[in-house]
């Protein structure tokens, strides 16, 4: 399911007003309502953090077994759009300057998107991916851009913006391609498409930036012939959503998920992005959906992805919890008294004071066939200049035996 959330209109002012990631600046609480939020929700300041913990990368290739071996290798990755969104979502539409607010700061957003430089941080994953060279990698943020110029919004047009500026998945599967790796996508869900209107440097003309969001399952497509195959891919979007009141909307969110088969044994593998821990309530529900909807099935399950539920218990979230009453998770088994924290760069990747307070990022399974062996947080800072990091979060790589 695909959602076009445009805005069309100059009066009144709350009709140019579209769903946006929503994103805060420091403190640590406050910047979590970021990316694809749809409201600012209050909450209390979180009183226990645990300490920030260097990437666990202790050439995780050194330790996989001998080819022939029952096994299968899962890369976890929220790529991260690259900007807060906090200075649209902080302006008030009942503003006289509403409009000309609104212009300004969605090209502030659009400015800070193109200066994390994605093109670079995916030349340092696909770095990672190729020294490990994981069966599959689960994705998250796969954001696509695109503009139009002139732009036809606040003429009250609808035309979508198609003019690609940024896209993710591309440039990564093209700089694995350099290293002679190759993957495919093998399942993509599209989770929240919006556009909003923006200034050029030409006073008289007005471009549309859109922004796209999706959850993207990558497999090896350079293995010897049956050592893994795929099938049933399939995706949804989840059916309980963030509201957005003022707009009759809602902020989707979704789940794709695909069969795997490697050496005689075939499971399900399912890659997932509830939503912000801000809305914990709805995040449980849409885990919930996860539990009844694709990880319904007799086939053992591996169940990966950013759940933006804090697995050590310290940001007021169920969702973790939820899913440890079905599944195993394979940090705890490997890592039981290390917290493994995933999240919390700050969002310009370029402050290395400001630690990880959360472990958001999981692979999960479920199932009497699978041995966790080891799991490595990666993503460790790649250069001496901003962006440190390819995202605000590490990825995650977790080796199973499959008996």
């Amino acid at each position: 399911m695909k959602t076009i959330i445009i805005a069309s209109h100059i009066t009144p002012p709350q009709s140019l007003l579209t769903p946006v990631p929503q994103h805060q600046q420091p403190a640590h609480f406050a910047q979590r309502l970021r990316r694809w939020g749809g409201v600012a929700v209050a909450l209390a300041l979180l009183s226990a953090v645990w300490a920030q913990a260097e990437p666990d990368r202790e050439n995780p290739r050194h330790h996989f077994t001998p080819p022939g071996a029952r096994e299968i290798t899962i890369f976890d990755q929220n790529l991260y759009v690259g900007a807060e969104f906090t200075p649209i979502l902080t302006l008030d539409p009942t503003d006289p300057n509403y409009v000309r607010n609104l212009l300004g700061s969605v090209a502030q957003v659009y400015q800070a998107i193109v200066a994390s430089d994605f093109p670079r941080r995916a030349q340092a994953l696909a770095r990672e991916i190729v020294e490990t060279q994981p069966d599959l990698v689960t994705l998250q943020e796969v954001s696509l851009i695109r503009t139009q110029v002139p732009g036809d919004l606040l003429l009250g047009g609808t035309t979508p913006a198609t003019d690609v500026q940024l896209d993710y998945l591309a440039i990564l599967l093209a700089n694995l391609n350099r290293h002679g790796l190759h993957y495919v996508a093998v399942a993509i869900v599209t989770n929240l498409d919006m556009e909003l209107p923006m200034p050029t440097a030409n006073p008289a003309v007005f471009a549309d930036v859109r922004l796209t969001d999706h959850d993207v399952i990558l497999a090896r497509a350079d293995l010897p012939p049956g050592q893994l195959r795929v099938s049933n891919p399939r995706a949804g979007n989840f059916q309980t959503a963030l509201p957005l009141p003022s707009l009759g909307s809602t902020i989707p969110r979704g789940w794709c998920a695909v069969d795997v088969t490697t050496r005689g044994r075939t499971f399900c593998v399912i890659n997932a992005h509830p939503e912000e821990n801000t809305a914990a309530p709805i995040q449980a529900a849409q885990a919930q959906e996860l539990l009844v909807g694709p990880a319904h099935t007799t086939l053992p399950v591996i169940l990966a992805g950013d759940f933006n539920s804090d697995a050590n218990g310290h940001d007021g979230t169920t969702t973790y919890d939820l899913l440890r009453h079905s599944f195993t998770d394979t940090w705890s088994v490997v890592h039981p008294r290390n917290p493994g924290l995933t999240w919390g760069h700050d969002p310009l990747l370029a402050d290395p004071s400001v630690a990880f307070i959360w472990r958001l990022d999981l692979v999960l399974f479920r199932g009497s066939q699978f041995q966790a062996v080891d799991m490595w947080r990666m993503s460790p800072q790649f250069q001496a200049t901003p962006p440190l990091w390819p995202s605000d979060h590490a990825g995650v790589l977790a080796r199973l035996r499959i008996r």
